[in-house]
């Protein structure tokens, strides 16, 4: 009765079974009050289930491990580890499972001492090594950033199972090792759609977005049905390369095979269509939205604000605060954003001192980037300034920019040489801050220290990062550097480029007649 609870918690039927327990005797059970423990921490209570930890007579391993896995569950991760170093001094011995529990702590902590330690516990106890607890340890040594040493243990597995390629595979994904990713998903013995998943998020999350495209083309071959954690994959690619064509396909193709019956891929539909430029599609989509959560909000207020319509953005985000729906720190990047694009800059500031004083949210560095943009904008450039020696944390290269990029606008030659002159310290490896430099010496026709500026770029070898665009064609994305011959048809591409800019001028020439 107490796991049929756990598994739907209802904390008012927990407390009367609690105590008929007590009044029958079955309080000095060790299994069951260790299941009445995990009734409670799955609920919430977490307090009510150290209390009956503590009530208990020499609880045994079963209990302790029930009570550590409850502080784990619910984020509570230092008493988890002070309540092991209890265990290991006045406790039972740990078995497999408490240790497979203690390993996940010390991952999330990124306590590689104490994760080391039962590393140690095992091999000296020669405690055996079974796929969890093996895949427990892998994962505590990559979440502590020791790749090599988890790939180490991957390699000693006596037992490799689906989940242990899947979880090597989501680490080094995680840590940005893609090449590595992928050599060991090519060498997997048997996939499941984990694999396929782990893999095609991962590369879409790090930037791979054609790759995760073709992979997702590739798992109809090996016959895997796509499930909705794919499709999500799949939507944040063309999301990524502004493919509405293929984003629109996929949403039919979800529609078709009932993929988001839930809402689940609500907000990421909402997200595709308006970075896309769909912004009436992404309107209409979150109309019908099924949820109707905070992700499906934040993802409709910054595409409208991303798009210029500021008050638009803001209107709907006093509507989400109307029905009961608390804002997070990324919507309020979106209203921020809302109130530069339109030009308030009371308003901006009347949001950006909300976030503390009424929400408790303390603000990141990408909200003063966000106000700096709002003052630049709005030229109190002065003001701009003062916030950014005034932030609680060092200002990056991103807030010293869109300063920078104010003094442009507003034509602040004096103010410009200043904040370029944080940026070229920041950044000495940009050759973009010396050329925007360069740019404010040749307003005020300081011409020695622009060449001064233009032999230091030549000198130090900087090359800028070329331009990228991209194209979508029947459902294929084209990508383009600046001067790049690697396009299988850049002849004609060239070709096509010379013939339009030839009618461009002559267009040119007779209006000018």
């Amino acid at each position: 009765m107490i796991k049929a609870l756990a598994s739907n918690p209802k904390l008012k039927d927990g407390n009367s079974i609690h105590s008929h327990l007590i009044r029958s005797g079955f309080d000095s059970n060790q299994f069951v009050m260790s299941s009445l423990i995990k009734l409670y921490t799955k609920g919430g209570s977490i307090v009510s289930a150290r209390q009956i930890f503590d009530e208990m007579n020499q609880p045994e391993i079963v209990a302790w491990t029930a009570m550590i896995n409850g502080y784990l569950t619910q984020g509570e991760l230092n008493e988890a580890l002070a309540l092991f170093k209890r265990m290991c001094m006045v406790g039972p011995e740990p078995d497999s499972v408490t240790l497979t529990v203690v390993l996940s702590v010390c991952g999330k902590l990124g306590d590689l001492g104490v994760g080391m330690q039962v590393h140690s516990f095992i091999e000296k106890h020669v405690i055996e090594r079974d796929s969890f607890l093996g895949n427990s340890l892998m994962i505590m040594y990559a979440e502590c950033g020791f790749l090599d040493i988890a790939h180490k243990v991957f390699d000693e597995m006596p037992r490799r199972t689906v989940v242990c390629f899947n979880s090597i595979i989501s680490q080094y994904l995680k840590h940005g090792e893609v090449e590595m990713a992928r050599d060991i998903f090519g060498k997997m013995p048997l996939r499941d759609v984990v694999s396929w998943n782990t893999m095609l998020t991962g590369l879409a999350q790090t930037g791979h977005s054609q790759e995760a495209l073709t992979l997702y083309r590739e798992m109809g071959t090996f016959g895997m049905r796509p499930t909705k954690v794919t499709m999500l994959g799949v939507i944040s690619s063309c999301t990524d390369l502004g493919a509405l064509g293929l984003g629109m396909w996929v949403h039919a193709y979800v529609e078709k095979k009932s993929l988001n019956f839930d809402g689940f891929l609500d907000s990421a539909l909402i997200d595709m269509y308006c970075k896309c430029g769909s912004i009436d599609m992404g309107l209409q989509l979150f109309d019908r939205a099924l949820r109707g959560d905070l992700m499906s909000w934040t993802s409709i207020i910054c595409g409208l604000a991303s798009h210029g319509h500021g008050e638009q953005a803001l209107r709907l985000f006093s509507r989400m605060r109307e029905s009961g729906i608390e804002p997070d720190n990324i919507v309020f990047l979106g209203v921020l954003s809302a109130c530069s694009h339109a030009g308030l800059v009371d308003e901006g500031i009347r949001h950006f001192d909300s976030m503390e004083n009424e929400y408790r949210i303390t603000p990141k560095i990408e909200h003063y980037g966000c106000m700096v943009d709002l003052f630049g904008r709005g030229g109190q450039l002065e003001e701009a300034l003062r916030l950014i020696l005034g932030m609680p944390m060092r200002p990056n290269a991103i807030v010293w920019g869109a300063l920078l990029s104010a003094c442009k606008v507003h034509n602040d030659g004096r103010l410009g040489v200043m904040v370029a002159k944080r940026l070229l310290e920041l950044e000495p490896s940009d050759p973009g801050n010396s050329i925007l430099l360069a740019t404010i010496y040749a307003r005020d026709y300081e011409w020695d220290c622009v060449m001064r500026l233009r032999k230091e770029v030549r000198e130090r070898g900087l090359r800028k990062t070329p331009g990228c665009s991209s194209i979508e064609v029947y459902g294929i994305v084209h990508e383009f550097l600046v001067g790049d011959s690697s396009h299988l048809e850049f002849k004609t591409i060239y070709s096509m480029l010379k013939t339009i800019e030839e009618q461009i001028k002559n267009t040119t020439c007779f209006q000018d007649n």
